[in-house]
């Protein structure tokens, strides 16, 4: 009761808006592609719907790879290796687990929790390697018994990427936030703004800003660590450090010859105002790491020769934001562009692009632009012995296959059986994320924005070309609600660091001087940053559509009942919570809960600013504590939690001054104001996101195994957040029962399990469980609110359940060529000559607007039959 109490009292508090049905998880795929050593199965992520897509591969002369099953892991899994042709390990981003799937099988047979955000995994003697991305940190498991045997603590940010070295003794990883040589002077030492001869003479003398400088910078007098790829020794995990590659490392794998490639980008955030770094602020190059040295090779022509024109004829062959690489012959790397649409084979020796693939070669080149012509290519895979190549596109969520023979593109299918997103919210999507809508084809929104995040870095995007402008707000921190000011706003605004575009869906006023009215505000940026076209307003309102619908991953700091834990540091969450509410303190008059802004605008002199800023969300503090300005000491950023990159660490929870004057006042007990910052401390680490923990959290029940008494409490706490007005999640049981594939979902009100088969009755877990059967496994997975059924029973959310829908009707004509409606969705062809042995029928699939039609074969002998992917 406790327990239940606190976890209400702060629900209350809250007031919490919680991650619906119709929400999503931008997903970021890092090794989302794999294909078995004999190439008869290729492996896709599904971060949509939390599955694992198995393809069946057939001969040279079938093309396209068949979709043949469809296995339930984690949600968002974002990566999958092979341990061997058998086993592999899912990595799912949101669940923070790995699914350890067996293709024999055709099913995940156990699940091991990791660390926060996990990204990728790799192996070497007997180990898993596995980056937790928001722990900046790589666990070590042994891969026979799957235990955890060691936690890394590494000096970066954002390990993401992990690849072995080519004899195994190596593990490399990536940091996908580094240092790129920059850091912050704090406007009260920097110089006064220059202002360039093009400004506009009508604008009054710019303001005193902060100004982004080398952190050779005499008067820094901190370190800030260039830490882009860490090694570790596999005999002894040792770890040691590189830099100097990028500073944003995108993606790593070894080559033949034992180099490291590294995909990157290349911050140029020294380059001030945005007039001057349009359509330039951002490099794509590739890395090659090897004893002689790291050589770069820049993706696409220098830009800076033609600035300030733009030159629009390199967006022909423009290769932005490197994604995902494959090591092929000799020297020489297969790379996706993520932001362009293309595949590159690249020398590496020579730094020579060999050639260029466009995925978009198979669109007419009249047709009409929809959510399929933007790929987002961010895996890749090479068939073993016939001349294929696949790509894993995020954005049109499909699977293109490439003739390395011909460097043509020769095919394209479906990742899933469904659609992963509406298709205007998918164009909206594509949109953020298309460098072709650039000038030169260089970058996009997504360049700065990874997976529509943040870089973590500070720009100096003021505009000595603009106007002033006004926005009005109110005087919330000295309590006068109703008094309006109308804050006038310079365009040479100074460095502000990069914002997430996820958790936008309760904010109004955006940026961080609240100037944009509404995401549609920011159409500008295309023209003025990117050296585009504006959007047409239609488009405009899809990408805030899509924006909208994202929800941030659950802050790891909180119980899996939503309530904050005991104790952080020494400070108590709940505590924190009256301090932060206390009236003299202000903080919640400017940081409204639920969300931590007021969405206003306030006198400047509460941030100590020259310029009014809005009161910024506090949903991912905890994921920005690692700024250190502390004189001799390191910092492994440049940039902090303030608008313009200040805001050290250790001056967290204050910050900013506006309440030095209370938690520092002289009149109280030292001891009291030390204790109030620490439990201030507490409860901002442990602010909720929007996302409850128990959406993606995962309990595994092996029949053979029996259960633990903290796995059953684990499930009875992830049935307790569907109930009541406080309901956070749902709540689904997915995997094997009775030796079948089944699924389940928990009804909040009958307190039982519903089956995919009307021929199951409901029941409670502990009957299920009895008729469990050895060899059977079952995953109870939190799932958003309202979600439960496309999760589970009702797939296609027709509101009939799975296994009580009709099956296609399969029919086959004089030619031998089968068919079946279009209508039913999810079914591969199989074939037998006994009808005992089935296999999956590969022969090339034709569509027409009624039928799928595959031709059979010529042996008169063989049986057909459709079987479900699920």
């Amino acid at each position: 009761m406790p327990t239940l109490f606190k976890t209400t009292l702060l629900l209350c508090a809250l007031g919490l808006s919680l991650a619906r049905a119709d929400s999503t998880f931008e997903p970021r795929p890092v090794h989302p592609l794999t294909i078995t050593s004999d190439g008869s199965r290729l492996l896709a992520v599904n971060p949509a719907e939390g599955r694992l897509s198995v393809f069946a591969v057939g001969p040279a002369e079938h093309v396209q790879p068949l979709l043949i099953s469809e296995i339930p892991v984690g949600l968002v899994p974002v990566s999958v290796r092979l341990l061997n042709d058998d086993e592999a390990w899912v990595v799912n981003e949101l669940s923070d687990t790995i699914s350890i799937v067996s293709l024999s099988n055709n099913n995940t047979i156990a699940t091991i929790h990791t660390g926060d955000e996990p990204a990728d995994v790799a192996f070497s003697q007997g180990k898993a390697y596995v980056t937790c991305s928001r722990d900046n940190s790589v666990e070590v498991f042994n891969v026979v018994t799957r235990e955890k045997t060691n936690t890394l603590a590494l000096e970066g940010l954002l390990p993401r990427a992990i690849t072995p070295s080519a004899d195994g003794t190596q593990i490399h990883v990536g940091f996908q936030h580094t240092s790129n040589g920059t850091t912050i002077l704090p406007r009260t030492e920097a110089p006064a703004q220059t202002v360039p001869e093009y400004a506009n003479p009508a604008l009054p003398a710019p303001p005193q800003v902060a100004q982004i400088v080398s952190i050779d910078d005499p008067a820094i007098d901190y370190t800030v660590l260039d830490h882009d790829i860490a090694t570790i020794a596999v005999a002894t995990d040792s770890v040691v450090y590189q830099g100097g590659i990028g500073t944003n490392i995108l993606a790593l794998t070894t080559l033949e010859n034992g180099s490291l490639a590294a995909a990157n980008s290349e911050a140029r955030n020294l380059i001030s105002f945005e007039p001057e770094l349009r359509s330039r602020f951002a490099r794509s190059r590739l890395a090659n790491i090897s004893s002689s040295g790291v050589s770069q090779l820049d993706l696409n022509d220098d830009p800076d020769l033609t600035f300030p024109l733009i030159e629009s004829s390199s967006a022909a062959s423009a290769l932005a934001q490197p994604m995902a690489l494959l090591a092929a012959e000799d020297d020489q790397v297969w790379l996706a562009a993520y932001g362009s649409d293309r595949l590159a084979l690249v020398d590496t020796d020579t730094a020579t692009i060999l050639q260029r693939i466009d995925l978009r070669a198979l669109d007419a080149p009249a047709a009409p632009r929809d959510g399929q012509t933007v790929r987002g290519p961010r895996g890749l895979a090479l068939h073993p012995s016939a001349p294929f190549l696949y790509s894993y596109n995020k954005l049109s969520h499909t699977l293109s296959i490439i003739n390395t023979t011909s460097h043509l593109v020769v095919g394209e299918v479906d990742l899933a059986s469904f659609p992963d997103l509406d298709p205007d919210l998918k164009m909206g999507r594509a949109f953020l994320q298309d460098a072709r809508l650039s000038g030169n084809g260089s970058v996009s929104c997504a360049t700065c924005h990874l997976d529509l995040e943040r870089d973590g870095m500070a720009w100096d995007l003021g505009d000595p070309t603009g106007s002033m402008l006004t926005v009005t707000g109110f005087l919330r921190s000295v309590h006068l609600y109703d008094t309006a000011v109308n804050h006038s706003l310079h365009p040479m605004k100074g460095p502000m660091t990069t914002q997430t575009l996820i958790g936008l869906r309760d904010q109004t006023k955006l940026h961080w001087r609240g100037d944009k009215a509404s995401i549609q505000s920011f159409n500008s940026t295309f023209p003025n940053l990117m050296g585009g076209s504006r959007l047409a307003s239609q488009d405009m309102d899809k990408v805030a559509n899509y924006l909208l619908t994202l929800n941030h991953h659950p802050n790891p700091n909180l119980n899996l009942d939503r309530s904050p834990p005991d104790e952080i540091n020494g400070g108590d969450p709940l505590a924190g919570v009256a301090v932060f509410a206390k009236f003299d303190n202000h903080c919640i008059e400017c940081h409204s809960l639920p969300s931590g802004t007021s969405n206003n605008l306030d006198l400047p002199s509460t941030v100590s600013s020259f310029q009014a800023l809005k009161d910024p969300p506090l949903r991912t503090l905890y994921q920005r504590q690692f700024f250190n300005t502390a004189s001799g000491e390191t910092s492994i950023t440049g940039f902090g939690m303030l608008s313009d990159g200040s805001g050290s660490a250790k001056d967290f929870p204050i910050v900013h001054p506006y309440s030095l004057h209370i938690l520092d006042e002289p009149s109280r007990p030292q001891a009291v104001r030390d204790q109030e910052k620490l439990d201030l401390t507490a409860f901002l680490l442990s602010f909720d996101t929007g996302t409850a923990p128990s959406v993606g959290a995962q309990v595994t029940f092996r029949k053979d195994a029996g259960f633990r008494v903290e796995e059953l409490q684990e499930l009875i706490t992830l049935q307790n957040q569907t109930l009541g007005d406080f309901a956070s999640s749902d709540l689904v049981l997915r995997g094997t029962f009775q030796g079948e594939r089944r699924s389940f979902r928990f009804n909040p009100q009958s307190e039982k399990y519903e089956s995919d088969s009307n021929s199951v009755i409901p029941q409670t877990f502990s009957e299920l469980y009895e008729e469990m059967q050895s060899g059977d496994v079952l995953i109870a997975t939190g799932v958003p609110l309202g979600s439960a059924s496309r999760f589970s029973t009702d797939r296609n959310n027709n509101q009939i359940a799975d296994r009580e829908e009709a099956l296609p009707e399969l029919t086959i004509d004089t030619d031998r060529e089968l068919a079946w409606s279009r209508e039913f969705s999810g079914w591969h062809l199989q074939k037998s000559n006994n009808l005992s042995l089935w296999s999956p029928h590969t022969a090339p699939a034709t569509q027409s607007d009624t039928l799928t039609t595959v031709p059979g074969p010529d042996d008169e002998n063989a049986f057909f039959r459709l079987q479900r992917n699920w």
